[in-house]
């Protein structure tokens, strides 16, 4: 008995140690396992502004400039290429925005001029495909994540404003567009028998009086829950 006791008070702390040693490894697989995505990478090309990560491919458009409110189609631009990872959209009316994609901060810079007196505002389009109609989610601000519909029931499923578009693919990865703050949509295109949803950002300048730029961040949905 007695030999058995020192032989156990001998091997406990050596099993101690394996203990531990293992536990601090096990967390480093959790903690791996969850370590957030990459966030996108953000390049300017001669459709728009490409959006690569893990959650998906994407196209950011700056696709009219409203001059009216009820101008629901309005200006079309003509886009091109420019120096320094930049794309610049020239509008019928004089009107110029340029957004330069930012690869180091994953961020777009924004800003225009020549916009007509009492233009009511800039449109950006992105198109999200209809496979997120099988378990995708989104939100608008701060609110929860709701489901894309698998079935169309309604044009516009979540219109509001707000600051931050939240995009979660199938597989549970997501990303954030953070800009600011002005009128969001997301749309269903089944309603125009196009199969696709619609990321809407509006950029009316009403609600930004004397501004002449802004800028949209793009985050993994990890890393913007930690810094939002």
């Amino acid at each position: 008995m007695l030999l058995c006791e020192r032989e156990m008070r001998s091997t406990f702390p050596h099993l101690m140690n394996r203990l531990v040693t293992q536990l601090f490894a096990l967390v480093g697989v959790i903690s791996l396992a969850h370590a957030q995505a990459p966030d996108p990478e953000v390049s300017a090309t001669e459709k728009g502004i490409a959006i690569k990560g893990e959650a998906g491919s994407f196209l950011l458009v700056p696709a009219a400039l409203r001059l009216t409110e009820t101008n629901y189609e309005g200006e079309k631009p003509v886009l091109e290429l420019a120096g320094d990872n930049t794309l610049v959209a020239k509008f019928p009316s004089g009107a110029e925005i340029r957004l330069q994609a930012s690869p180091e901060d994953k961020a777009i810079e924004a800003s225009f001029s020549g916009v007509p007196a009492g233009a009511w505002a800039f449109v950006f389009q992105m198109q999200i495909p209809i496979d997120f109609s099988r378990g995708g989610r989104f939100s608008l601000g701060t609110a929860p994540l709701q489901d894309f519909p698998a079935d169309y029931s309604k044009q516009l499923l979540e219109q509001k404003t707000a600051k931050q578009f939240t995009l979660v693919n199938p597989a549970g990865i997501g990303l954030t567009l953070a800009a600011t703050q002005n009128f969001m949509q997301v749309q269903d295109n089944r309603a125009f028998q196009w199969p696709v949803f619609m990321y809407i950002y509006t950029y009316v300048f009403s609600s930004n009086p004397g501004g002449s730029s802004f800028r949209i961040h793009v985050e993994s949905l990890d890393s913007a829950a930690t810094t939002h």
